[in-house]
């Protein structure tokens, strides 16, 4: 609870796990960088719900385009990101 005068803490927005590497690569495109968890084999890219990352996906879902070279590099982020947290996990 604040005391007079002060804001409340200000709460982090919720947690969106994502499974899918095309979208995350897309997001990772437009500034939103995800936090990777591995759960065995299988990746989930974390990203906080914000008002960009809808509008992110908004524009992923109506197939907005973007630059191929970039769109790759960020898959090769990803996935290089997945490979060294599998890594770890050994």
């Amino acid at each position: 609870m604040a005391r007079k005068g002060q804001q409340p803490a200000q709460q982090s927005p919720p947690i969106i796990p994502l499974l899918d590497l095309n979208l995350s690569a897309f997001l990772l495109l437009n500034g939103l960088t995800p936090r990777i968890e591995m759960d065995g084999t299988r990746a989930s890219f974390l990203f906080e719900a914000t008002e960009t990352f809808y509008s992110a996906c908004k524009r992923f879902n109506s197939n907005e385009p973007v630059p191929c070279l970039d769109y790759a590099q960020a898959l090769r982020r990803l996935r290089s990101a997945m490979h060294m947290k599998r890594g770890a996990l050994r």
